[in-house]
């Protein structure tokens, strides 16, 4: 392998973990789309890349820079601020942040309409457009989108940007030599943008002079990526998908869920350092510990993220955040809980909607609690 990609892959591996290979594959489709649009090969409308964090956003935004700063507008922002940005961008790339407002809907259309106004006779006019999110979008606003990708895992520090090698022009000059043809993808599919990068890749790395040995698991770990970004490209699946996983896992788990399930205005028989372990109940709602939340979820999520799965949670109103002022959802709002004593505490807890939970016609989830023994009276059914 040629010392500046082992370099550059082991500045990825630094900042994304086991996402490195993904983060090279959409480095080489945000690198050569110019030329693979030419070829017949493009997104006909943005592309949803899906990071976790603050910090793994300004790591992306780092390695995907290429020639000169990429341009982050914000969605919110209004329609023409987003059209001067599309007017203005350089290269081949632009990146807007997910953020609900009054024009994002307005804003989504027109990067659909610009992302599918390809000039085929110059490959510079194409423009891929990507749209971040941290942790995850509302799924009526997938059909604005060609596929999403998700990066999931974070390295093991944060590493600067500017000592990253210079990759743009290797991959560049390699398509340029190759014959290039034989390294396309193509089924008539928007993920073959990232078939052709692991074809291209691929070649790269062999003709790099990557050992034998060495080859092997890298075309093995590519098939693996491919398969991930598939399972999740268009297939992110509908709210109520969710909720039936979610109650599913739920009601199974009653076997080993903490019991009894307390009324949270009068919580009876319950150390002080145990309050923040049990599961609640009122009029309207079951309060879950978020750990314990996010251990029910686990089957949910997939390789889309568990706050992907909040988000179509909260969607199908099974989950109930707390709204912050910047319109943000704070998962884990503040619960007073209430001893006999008259003790109160306050405990971030996941907000359940009972409705949602319970199905007529059927035991609630309370009364399967208490089936399992240990269960008190619900005053409050």
């Amino acid at each position: 392998m040629q010392g500046e990609l082992k370099e550059y892959f082991e500045t990825l591996e630094t900042l994304f973990g086991s996402a490195t290979l993904r983060i090279l594959m959409l480095k080489t489709v945000a690198t050569l789309y110019p030329a693979l649009s030419f070829e017949g090969i493009s997104l006909e409308a943005p592309l949803l890349v899906v990071v976790q964090n603050e910090r793994q956003l300004r790591s992306l935004l780092g390695v995907m820079r290429g020639y000169g700063r990429p341009v982050l507008k914000s969605l919110a922002a209004p329609p023409k601020e987003i059209r001067k940005a599309l007017v203005n961008t350089t290269y081949n790339l632009i990146f807007f942040r997910y953020a609900p407002g009054r024009y994002l809907l307005e804003n989504l259309e027109q990067l659909t309409q610009r992302a599918s106004e390809i000039d085929l006779s110059t490959p510079s006019n194409s423009l891929l457009i990507i749209v971040l999110a941290v942790g995850g979008i509302p799924a009526r606003y997938f059909e604005n989108m060609a596929g999403a990708i998700y990066i999931q895992d974070e390295g093991s520090m944060e590493t600067s940007i500017e000592t990253l090698p210079e990759i743009e022009r290797p991959f560049i000059l390699h398509w340029l030599q190759t014959d290039n043809r034989y390294l396309i993808s193509q089924s008539g599919e928007p993920l073959d943008v990232f078939r052709t990068a692991e074809v291209f890749l691929r070649d790269f790395l062999k003709t790099s002079g990557c050992e034998e040995d060495e080859m092997e698991g890298y075309e093995a770990a590519f098939v693996e990526e491919l398969e991930k970004l598939e399972e999740v490209w268009d297939t992110v699946g509908e709210p109520d998908d969710y909720v039936n996983a979610f109650r599913e896992a739920l009601f199974d788990a009653a076997d080993w869920l903490p019991r009894p399930v307390f009324d949270r205005s009068k919580v009876e028989g319950l150390a002080s350092d145990d309050l923040k372990s049990a599961i609640y109940i009122d009029c309207h709602y079951y309060y879950l510990p978020s750990a314990l939340f996010e251990a029910l979820c686990k089957p949910l999520t997939g390789n889309a993220g568990m706050t992907h799965a909040k988000i179509m949670l909260t969607e199908a109103g099974l989950l109930i955040p707390e709204k912050g002022e910047n319109g943000r959802n704070y998962f884990t709002p503040k619960v007073e809980i209430i001893t006999a004593m008259g003790y109160k505490e306050r405990i971030r807890m996941i907000r359940l909607a009972r409705d949602k939970v319970d199905r007529p016609g059927t035991l609630s989830f309370k009364e399967i609690m208490e089936t399992k023994g240990g269960g008190l009276d619900d005053q409050n059914r």
